[in-house]
């Protein structure tokens, strides 16, 4: 997390890669008070369109204060395999710009301007990185420059929905699967333990609905994990109309959104809009 300053998450601005969306939060859960879609598909290269499209959703809920929330369209996420034998911040941050460099490298691009940050224990064999892009930066600072919002935080979406819905506290053990649906995908982790030690950070959106169940077992396989019909898995959403309308009974549903005040009910055969399986 980039702190700027100490926050409440009252209100929370989603950055993705087609819409800008203000949500609030109430005691059931977060309501979403407003949106705007980008003119421009945005991206870690491209965020021309951000800047005016967050002033356009300020003037519409003009919030004092907000925590920015950005998606990994914006706010690149990736796992580095430290090998356990990287034991300093220094030796961490220079394999997490490798690994960008390698991803999302390219002509004219200046991966040594990101902003990075790592997320890793001395010893652990993985690192979870993020990277900031200047692009984005530069939005978000324009935005607070014209808007007169303080963006009191901002985090990456996927580390902030995790913490937030805490899924370890129903598996076994502290081990499962968890995906976290955004605009543009979705970012599929395994944890052992509580510790993220595989990651698929660009699922395609179309295996959100159908997909995921096969999906998850593939990659048990790939990892050596034993994989059945019981393996252990959670799916976050921010939006109740964002559930599959026949969600697979494999997998446990959530979304951020209030039950009670989302634009969409939840679908029919489940028992709760915030959090529910699909009966057997």
């Amino acid at each position: 997390m980039w702190l700027l300053d100490r926050f409440r998450e009252h209100h929370i601005l989603r950055l993705g890669a087609s819409a800008v969306e203000l949500w609030r939060a109430s005691p059931t859960g977060l309501c979403m008070a407003s949106r705007v879609l980008l003119q421009a598909r945005a991206s870690a290269y491209e965020s021309a369109s951000l800047a005016n499209s967050i002033g356009a959703l300020v003037e519409q809920g003009r919030p004092a204060h907000a925590l920015v929330v950005i998606e990994s369209a914006l706010c690149p996420v990736l796992l580095a395999d430290t090998g356990c034998v990287l034991w300093n911040a220094q030796q961490v941050d220079a394999l997490l710009r490798h690994r960008l460099r390698l991803a999302y490298g390219g002509p004219g691009i200046d991966i040594t301007s990101w902003k990075t940050r790592a997320v890793h224990r001395y010893g652990d064999r993985h690192a979870l990185g993020f990277a900031l892009p200047p692009a984005v930066e530069g939005a978000l600072l324009e935005a607070a420059r014209l808007t007169g919002v303080a963006f009191q935080a901002w985090t990456t979406a996927f580390s902030w929905g995790f913490d937030r819905s805490r899924p370890w506290r129903s598996w076994a053990r502290g081990t499962g699967w968890w995906a976290w649906g955004e605009q543009d995908r979705v970012v599929l982790g395994h944890f052992t333990r509580g510790r993220l030690d595989a990651l698929d950070p660009a699922v395609p959106q179309r295996s959100f609905a159908d997909g995921l169940p096969d999906l998850i077992e593939s990659k048990q396989r790939e990892l050596g994990l034993a994989a059945s019909p019981a393996t252990v898995g959670s799916v976050m959403c921010w939006r109740c109309e964002d559930l599959p309308s026949h969600p697979s009974d494999r997998l446990t549903w959530s979304t951020l959104e209030s039950p009670i005040s989302g634009p969409a009910p939840a679908p029919a055969g489940v028992a709760d809009a915030q959090t529910y399986a699909k009966a057997a």
